[in-house]
C-alpha cells in the first residue's frame, strides 16, 4: 500500500503514523525502539487530514451458529397380530385299489373325465360351480360343433327356405294344370288317368336335389374360403372324424328336409284337386284321395333317401375340391349334363352304360328302373361314398 502524498516519507523499517497531537506524538515516541531518531512532526507542522481518516475498518459479518432441525419422530409401527395357525387337514380314507387291472370298470376313464374339482372335491360338470378340467374329443361333440356351425349361418336357413318353397310351389302348378285338364269339356279325346295326391311329384326330386346339394357343397368350402378348416382340425386332429360328423349332419338334415318338403308339397298340391267330383270328371277319370297311404309314405321315404345319396355325393365334391364354385359346376354336371350325350349316342355299351350315371341310377330307388331298386341303390351308394372315401383320404394326406 502506497504513502499518501501529504505525508512524509522515510525509509526505515516502521514508518510513524501521522500525529494529530503532542499527547499522541509523545505517547507514540514512548513506544519508538531505543537508538531511534526519526525526527517527529511538530505539531505546527501537522498537515490537515480528511475528517474520515483513517478510515474505519470494515465491519466483521457476525455468524450465528444454525442449530441442526430434529430428525423427524418416526411412528411406532403396528403390533403384529398372531395368525391362528389352520387346523391340521385330516387324512381321508385312502382309495381301494383293485387287486387285479381286470376289476376296474371299462368306463372309468369316462367317469373320471367327466369330474372336475372344486374346492378340493371331485364333482361331476353338469353340476353348478364346476369348471373343466379336461375335455377329451369324442365323435358325438365333433357332430354337436359341425350343428352349430351349420346353424348358426344365414345361407343355411335362406336355402332350406327356398327348398321348400320352390318345391312347394312348383307342385302346386302342376297339381293346378290337371285340374284345369279335368274341367275341359268331355270331348273324348284326352286318355283316361287316374289323379292321385301324388302326382308329378317324383318331377320334383331333382330339383330339390340341386337347391339341397348347393347347401352340401357350401357346408364344406365355406370353412375352407374363411380358413375356420384350420380351427376344427386343430381341435380334432385326426381330421376323419370332422368329415364324418359333416356327412352325418347333411344326411340327417337332407332326409328330413326333403320328407318334409315332399310331403308338404303333396298336402299343397291336393288342395287344388279336392273339390273335382267324379261326376264331372272327363270320360275315363278318376280321382283318388291317397295322402295318408301307405304306399305314399314310402314314396316319401325312398324319395328322401334318393336325395340323401345325392347330398352325401355334393359334400364330398365340396371336400375334394375345396372350393364352391368348382363343387357347384361339378354337381351341376353330373346331375344333368352327363346324361345328355349318352341319351343320344346310339352304342350298345353307351345304353347299357347310361343306367349307372347317378342321376339315372337314383331314380331306380323310387321309381320304376331297368336295374331294379337294389341295384339302383347300391350304384347310387357307390357313387356317394366312393368320392367320400377319396375325400377322407386327401384331408389326412393334405393340410387344409
Amino acid at each position: 500500500m502506497s504513502t499518501p502524498d501529504y505525508l512524509p516519507r522515510r525509509s526505515g523499517p516502521v514508518p510513524p503514523p501521522p500525529v494529530q497531537t503532542p499527547g499522541d506524538a509523545q505517547a507514540w515516541a514512548s513506544t519508538r525502539p531505543t537508538g531511534d531518531t526519526t525526527r517527529l512532526p511538530q505539531p505546527s507542522q501537522t498537515p490537515s487530514l480528511p475528517p474520515d481518516y483513517p478510515p474505519a475498518p470494515p465491519a466483521q459479518p457476525t455468524w450465528v451458529p444454525v442449530q441442526p432441525e430434529p430428525a423427524p419422530v418416526q411412528p411406532e409401527p403396528a403390533p403384529v397380530q398372531a395368525q391362528p395357525e389352520p387346523a391340521p387337514v385330516q387324512p381321508g380314507p385312502a382309495p381301494v385299489q383293485p387287486d387285479d387291472a381286470s376289476e376296474a370298470p371299462e368306463n372309468a376313464v369316462d367317469e373320471l373325465e367327466q369330474l372336475v374339482e372344486v374346492g378340493g372335491e371331485a364333482v361331476p360338470l353338469d353340476e353348478p360351480g364346476a369348471t373343466p378340467r379336461a375335455y377329451r374329443v369324442t365323435f358325438l361333440r365333433t357332430c354337436k360343433s359341425e350343428w352349430i356351425k351349420l346353424f348358426t349361418l344365414s345361407s343355411t336357413w335362406w336355402v332350406i327356405g327356398v327348398t321348400v318353397a320352390v318345391t312347394v310351389g312348383l307342385q302346386m302348378v302342376l297339381m293346378s294344370s290337371t285340374r284345369f285338364l279335368a274341367q275341359r269339356p268331355n270331348t273324348g279325346d284326352m286318355p283316361a288317368q287316374t289323379i292321385y295326391a301324388t302326382n308329378s311329384v317324383t318331377q320334383l326330386v331333382q330339383i330339390l336335389q340341386l337347391i339341397l346339394g348347393v347347401l352340401a357343397v357350401l357346408f364344406v368350402t365355406n370353412e375352407y374360403s374363411s380358413g375356420q378348416i384350420r380351427s376344427s382340425l386343430t381341435a380334432v386332429p385326426k381330421r376323419w372324424p370332422v368329415l364324418a360328423a359333416k356327412t352325418l349332419i347333411i344326411a340327417l338334415v337332407g332326409y328330413v328336409v326333403s320328407f318334409v318338403t315332399y310331403y308338404g308339397a303333396i298336402l299343397a298340391g291336393w288342395l287344388l284337386v279336392a273339390g273335382l267330383q267324379p261326376s264331372t270328371l272327363p270320360v275315363g277319370w278318376a280321382i283318388v284321395d291317397d295322402r295318408f297311404a301307405a304306399s305314399t309314405v314310402k314314396l316319401v321315404a325312398l324319395m328322401s333317401l334318393s336325395t340323401t345319396l345325392i347330398l352325401i355325393f355334393a359334400l364330398a365334391v365340396g371336400a375334394l375340391v375345396r372350393n364352391t364354385a368348382a363343387g357347384i359346376s361339378v354337381l351341376v354336371v353330373v346331375l344333368f349334363l352327363l346324361p345328355i350325350p349318352f341319351a343320344y349316342l346310339n352304342w350298345g355299351w353307351v345304353e347299357a352304360a347310361q343306367h349307372y350315371l347317378l342321376n339315372n341310377a337314383q331314380v331306380g330307388i323310387y321309381a320304376t328302373s331297368p336295374l331294379g331298386f337294389v341295384t339302383s341303390l347300391w350304384v347310387t351308394a357307390v357313387w356317394a361314398f366312393a368320392p367320400l372315401l377319396a375325400a377322407a383320404l386327401l384331408l389326412r394326406v393334405k393340410d387344409a
